[in-house]
């Protein structure tokens, strides 16, 4: 985080996703289908009313998996973290990293038979806290921007949460 760390939207990779109350849809972003030259998207609906759900994950264009089931499968979703380092600094009086990039993943945990269904990723460009002892002595930058995988990852679990019914599983 250095000393300060605006939140630049632009910084992460994220799906594109909505909720009514009634539907939750959820898609692979563009900049992603456009990096991947749209060969590869995930699809998620939920239909709260009917308590199903239908998982479409396409690959390489032609490759599709299609998965439909009963929301009344799902124990819950997990809903994990990691960070890897980017950047690190060290001098005579201190040494640790200083950048990093988050990734926020989200599953459903399934229950007779128990499965994990990978559904979504939250990376982006993360902020590691360093205060004015890793700006004077480290070398770390004043300004550090991050991207808005944290909050975007959690409101997301949190509504499909709501709608599946379930709660949410740490990994």
């Amino acid at each position: 985080m250095s000393l300060l760390s605006p939140v630049v939207s632009l910084l992460s990779i994220r799906p594109s996703w909505r909720y009514d109350g009634n539907y939750f849809f959820a898609r692979t972003s563009t900049p992603l289908r456009l990096l991947t030259l749209f060969s590869y998207e995930r699809r998620l609906l939920i239909d709260k009313q009917a308590k199903m759900m239908r998982l479409s994950v396409t690959k390489w264009w032609f490759l599709r998996q299609v998965t439909e089931l009963s929301t009344k499968r799902v124990r819950g979703v997990f809903y994990g973290y990691k960070d890897y380092g980017t950047s690190w600094s060290a001098s005579p009086f201190w040494m640790g990293r200083t950048d990093s990039v988050e990734v926020f993943s989200v599953s459903l945990a399934l229950t007779g038979p128990a499965e994990k269904i990978p559904l979504f990723a939250f990376v982006g460009e993360g902020s590691t806290e360093t205060g004015w002892k890793g700006v004077i002595l480290g070398g770390d930058d004043v300004l550090d921007v991050r991207g808005p995988q944290t909050e975007d990852s959690r409101n997301f679990v949190d509504k499909l949460c709501h709608s599946l019914g379930v709660d949410i599983l740490v990994v």
